[in-house]
C-alpha cells in the first residue's frame, strides 16, 4: 500500500491525535484537565456511560438523511439515548465527532480493498470497485460534504496531507494495478488511473444524493428494489466498452 500509517492499528487506550482527531478530542474527551465549565459535560459514571463508537454510530445513522451543518449535539445524544453532556465529553466539539465518523470511513475503506484485492479477475475487481462505491455513499451520502469542511477547508493542516496517503494514493494504486493488469492481459488499452476514480467517485456519489430524481424515473419501488445491481452492472459495463483496446 502506499500508506504507511494505519488507523485501523493504533490502540483505543491510548491513540495519538492525527490529522483528523485532534488532541484535546481523546478518548475520554475534553474533559480532563480542562476547565469546570468543559467538566459539566462529565458522566457521573464514566466506565457506565455509553460509549464513543455508540455515539459514532449515532451520528452515522443521523447522516443518511441529515447534512452535517444541520447536525447538533442535542439532535446526536437524542437518538443515542444519551445526555448530551457525553458528546462534548468524548468528542468536545460536534467537529471531532465528525472527525471520528471520516476515519471509521477510511479504515472500512481500506478493508474493502483487501478484499478486492483477492479477486484475480480483472472485470470482477472493478465490478466490485464499483459496487463498493455505490454502497459506501448510500451508507455515507455526506461524506464528501465533511471532507471538504474538516479536510480542504484548511482548519487542520495535516488533514489533507493524511487523506492523500491513506485514500487517495491507495485508491490510485489500486486503479493503476487493475489498468496494469488488465493492459497486460491484452484486455484493456492504457488510460489514466486518475479519471477511473473519479468517474468511480462520482457515480457512487450520485447514486445515494440523487435518490429523489431515481424515484421519479424508475419509481419509489425500483429504487428500493433491483436498481441498484442493475445500475452497477451498468457502470461497469459503460467502464469495460471504454477500457477495450482499439484495435487499429
Amino acid at each position: 500500500m502506499a500508506s504507511s500509517t494505519r488507523v485501523s492499528g493504533r490502540r483505543s487506550t491510548a491513540k495519538k491525535a492525527s490529522p483528523l482527531r485532534p488532541a484535546g478530542a481523546s478518548k475520554k474527551g475534553a474533559a480532563a484537565g480542562r476547565t469546570s465549565k468543559r467538566r459539566q459535560g462529565r458522566p457521573q459514571n464514566p466506565e457506565e456511560a455509553v460509549g464513543r463508537d455508540a455515539l459514532i454510530a449515532a451520528t452515522r445513522e443521523l447522516l443518511k438523511t441529515k447534512s452535517p451543518a444541520k447536525l447538533t449535539r442535542t439532535e446526536i445524544a437524542r437518538y443515542a439515548g444519551v445526555d448530551p453532556g457525553l458528546v462534548r465529553y468524548y468528542f468536545g466539539k460536534t467537529s471531532h465527532l465528525l472527525a471520528e465518523v471520516v476515519q471509521q470511513v477510511i479504515t472500512e475503506m481500506r478493508v474493502a480493498r483487501r478484499t478486492r484485492a483477492d479477486f484475480k479477475e480483472v472485470e470482477e475487481r472493478l465490478e466490485h470497485r464499483i459496487a463498493d462505491a455505490v454502497r459506501l455513499f448510500q451508507g455515507n451520502p455526506f461524506l464528501h460534504q465533511i471532507v471538504i469542511e474538516l479536510i480542504f477547508s484548511g482548519v487542520q493542516p495535516r488533514a489533507r496531507e493524511m487523506w492523500q496517503k491513506e485514500t487517495i494514493a491507495p485508491a490510485l494504486e489500486e486503479w493503476s494495478a487493475v489498468i496494469d493488469k488488465g493492459v497486460e492481459e491484452g484486455k484493456f488499452r492504457r488510460v489514466d488511473p486518475r479519471f477511473m476514480q473519479v468517474l468511480v467517485i462520482a457515480a457512487g456519489e450520485f447514486y445515494a444524493t440523487g435518490r429523489s430524481l431515481l424515484e421519479d424515473m424508475f419509481g419509489a419501488d425500483a429504487v428500493d428494489g433491483d436498481l441498484e445491481r442493475a445500475y452497477i452492472e451498468f457502470v461497469r459495463d459503460i467502464m469495460l466498452y471504454g477500457l477495450v483496446r482499439r484495435d487499429k
